[in-house]
């Protein structure tokens, strides 16, 4: 090196560095607000899932309620019968009640006053708890929903039993048409024999 060559200069002045802070600044800056957004999108995605998944329970629930249905002894509430805006009868599947055996229930539709939510509701009759017997199972916009039951001859009722002295205690199948656009049209059918089941008094003198 020559005598009185300069040195070369090594390092970042203070200008190149406040420049390099605000670049990297900047960059975080928009990386964070990125995987914020992805975060929104993620959570609406699950919270979409999560109510589908929640949507689904419930159907299968009005579908197992049906179809654990059983026939009850005539004359007396826990009977199975039918309307075209209720159902009623006695279940061995009543969902959400861990009660054991069978127990009764009622599938009612209800449209609000201005016809512009209809809403397809569970009830206990024998809960303890009134308040909280009562539960909506599917909801939909409009005034959409009833039932039609199924015979043994193939044909469709908007009642059940169809006649006063109907033989069968069941129908073959329940259509529960609802409003939902995924699922227009639930088909149940319950799985015991058509035979009411002995009363209690039967049974104690066997």
């Amino acid at each position: 090196m020559r005598p009185g060559a300069k040195h070369l200069r090594t390092g970042f002045t203070l200008l190149e560095m406040l420049v390099t802070l605000v670049v990297v600044s900047l960059v975080a800056a928009i990386i964070s607000q990125a995987l914020l957004q992805l975060g929104r999108i993620e959570r609406l995605l699950a919270g979409g899932q999560l109510a589908g998944m929640a949507q689904s329970l419930r159907i299968e629930w009005v579908r197992g309620l049906i179809d654990g249905a059983v026939p009850g002894e005539r004359q007396t509430p826990g009977r199975f019968a039918g309307t075209r805006r209720s159902l009623s009868g006695l279940s061995t599947e009543m969902p959400a009640f861990p009660e054991s055996g069978a127990q009764r229930f009622e599938l009612l539709f209800e449209t609000d006053a201005t016809g512009a939510r209809t809403t397809l509701r569970l009830r206990q009759p024998d809960a303890s708890d009134p308040s909280a017997s009562a539960r909506t199972l599917l909801e939909w916009e409009g005034r959409e929903g009833g039932f039609r039951f199924l015979d043994a001859r193939g044909q469709w009722h908007e009642q059940w039993p169809p006649a006063l002295n109907a033989p069968r205690g069941l129908p073959v199948a329940v259509a529960v048409e609802t409003g939902l656009a995924e699922l227009p049209l639930l088909l149940a059918a319950p799985r015991v024999d058509a035979e009411p089941l002995p009363s209690r008094r039967v049974v104690e003198q066997l």
